[in-house]
């Protein structure tokens, strides 16, 4: 999800829940339901729109979106790229620049964002560090479940966690009235809702309404340790004397201590009968809205695939013709290869009607792009198939996403155009000539997913700056020379490799002509890629062009396993 979309909805929940528990619930039910009401919602308000549980269907999209592709090749041979799209030249400049410019406030803002949540985090530490040193130092006596820490340095009453921390000039009355409403706190165990919370406003510390609830959640406690003394005996107006007699000292935030919310709203609070009256219609109240909020926010659409009229040719298998293609079909064709079944716009085929179907499609003028998912554990060579049926009916846009299992996802980080594949079947593509070997550079991958580049052993890490080395001592053209030798990349599969390895190599290639590419614009220019203006842009293209071709039948089982 948009950081700047989560940021809005955290607070927007946030805000409504502390709206209701204003309205319905302080001081109208019992203290505990409030103190679980506040900790609980502001958790969900983090939670809810973080979640995407899809309940919805998808609206469904106009033709024109997601045309815009980024084309790899041009050409008759070995099409070359300008690597930035159908689009112009000019405005790939202007997309580049307002990206360099947009990642340099997200950079920003990430980098504020940290600090100032790292140094939230940082006082809470420090203020433990404090209340752990001033116990050190402290006379300890053991109770029953909790202790108390007495010294001449504490100030004023507190307790965190299971001590109780106060000083030593206290009359009798006073010390019993400060005990219990001490012990009230650990025994309610209010330092860790506090921790919880002051530890989620750290992390958002731009939500304002956290900070409300925290203040919130700090006067309910006091009520309830106040009414705790006062169901004990202890004289009301004598509680209400030493209250006064603790306005100064140190009391460390994240702790809990009598000199804490001494408003008139808690003076009020300890004459007022206890609450609790139609408790349970009131959080009945909470379930709408928690409701609405998990709807609006926590739902996304559904995973759903528009079908298109199919007629059935024989029991299990499936054809269409153009005339059968829904009018609303988007510009998109999904493709789905999995282990057991190969999906074409959410219809089952078998591999022999591909090609047939593909073709069809493409016949009605409707896509534009094939959306290849791979999941369930299949090969290189059921992908392969599909690629080579897209390239006899000449849709070669493609975008990859591969299924990791376990809500992992893997995606191809730019759309592509097929390669020309090194093949002797003309009915795919031309084979290409290669008269001199010393710029022909072979990746292959075995069925083990063993990767070997120019006859050696690599790892995908090592991939990128392999091939920045030799794109920038073969894959530049100069000037004068516009037939000159180019290295060319050859990526071969045995079919029974994994096709995410195919994935994660066309990313790390990606990565090294963009690499090349700004260490080219470097050295020509003085300044970054994303700085170029239109003309430099083009000569930059130029110069680098990507040269990648794909050996999709050929067999290797020549790298060391």
């Amino acid at each position: 999800m948009k950081t700047v979309e989560y940021i809005i909805e955290v607070m927007i929940c946030s805000g409504l829940f502390l709206v209701l528990y204003r309205w319905l619930l302080a001081g109208k039910v019992g203290y505990r339901l409030c103190r679980a009401y506040i900790v609980g919602t502001m958790l969900l308000a983090a939670l809810i729109p973080a979640l995407d549980v899809p309940l919805y269907s998808p609206a469904p999209e106009s033709a024109a979106e997601g045309t815009a592709v980024l084309h790899e090749f041009r050409g008759n041979l070995l099409p070359e790229d300008g690597g930035y799209g159908g689009a112009t030249a000019e405005d790939a400049a202007a997309t580049s620049r307002k990206t360099s410019e947009k990642a340099i406030v997200l950079k920003t803002a990430a980098a504020l964002y940290g600090v100032t949540a790292a140094a939230s985090i940082v006082l809470i530490i420090l203020n433990i560090i404090r209340i752990r040193h001033l116990r050190r130092g402290a006379r300890l006596t053991r109770m029953e479940d909790w202790t108390l820490a007495e010294s001449g340095k504490i100030q004023t009453p507190f307790s965190f966690l299971r001590t109780v921390y106060m000083g030593f000039n206290y009359s009798p009355s006073e010390r019993r009235m400060i005990l219990s409403h001490e012990v009230s706190h650990v025994r309610h165990r209010h330092s860790y809702e506090r921790l919880v919370l002051s530890a989620l406003r750290s992390l958002l510390w731009f939500n304002p309404f956290l900070w409300i609830a925290e203040k919130d959640l700090k006067e309910v406690q006091e009520w309830e340790a106040d009414r705790d003394v006062l169901n004990e005996g202890n004289d009301l107006t004598l509680y209400r004397t030493a209250i006064f007699k603790q306005l100064f000292g140190y009391n460390p935030e994240i702790s809990s201590g009598l000199n804490h919310s001494l408003t008139k709203k808690r003076f009020i609070m300890m004459t007022k009968t206890r609450p609790g009256r139609y408790a349970t219609l009131r959080l009945a109240a909470a379930l709408p809205l928690l409701t609405a909020t998990f709807l609006a926010f926590g739902c996304g659409t559904k995973d759903q695939t528009q079908k298109s009229a199919v007629s059935a040719t024989a029991a299990g298998t499936h054809s269409t013709s153009p005339d059968a293609v829904s009018a609303t079909q988007d510009s998109v064709l999904t493709i789905t290869v999995s282990k057991d079944m190969l999906t074409i716009d959410g219809q089952q085929y078998s591999s022999e009607d591909i090609d047939k179907v593909i073709a069809d499609k493409i016949a009605a003028g409707k896509p534009t792009i094939a959306e290849i998912e791979i999941s369930g554990g299949t090969d290189m060579g059921a992908v392969t198939d599909v690629k080579n049926s897209l390239r006899k009916a000449g849709l070669l846009r493609v975008r990859y996403t591969a299924d990791l299992g376990g809500g992992a996802v893997l995606s191809a980080e730019s759309v592509h155009i097929l390669p020309p594949a090194i093949s002797d079947n003309e009915e795919i593509t031309t084979a290409i000539p290669v008269t001199n070997w010393k710029y022909f550079h072979q990746i292959r991958v075995n069925s083990n997913d063993r990767i070997m580049m120019d006859g050696y052993q690599v790892t995908l890490k090592e991939i990128p700056e392999k091939a920045v080395g030799i794109i920038m001592e073969q894959g530049i053209r100069t000037d004068t020379d516009e037939e000159q030798f180019l290295g060319i990349f050859s990526i071969g599969f045995n079919r029974d490799s994994s096709p995410e390895v195919y994935v994660q190599i066309r990313n790390a290639m990606d990565k090294a002509y963009n690499t090349a590419r700004d260490n080219y614009s470097q050295k020509k220019f003085g300044k970054p890629l994303d700085a170029l203006s239109i003309d430099e842009l083009n000569q930059v293209i130029g110069a680098v062009p990507k040269r990648i071709a794909e050996q999709d039948r050929i067999i290797y089982e020549d790298v060391p396993r």
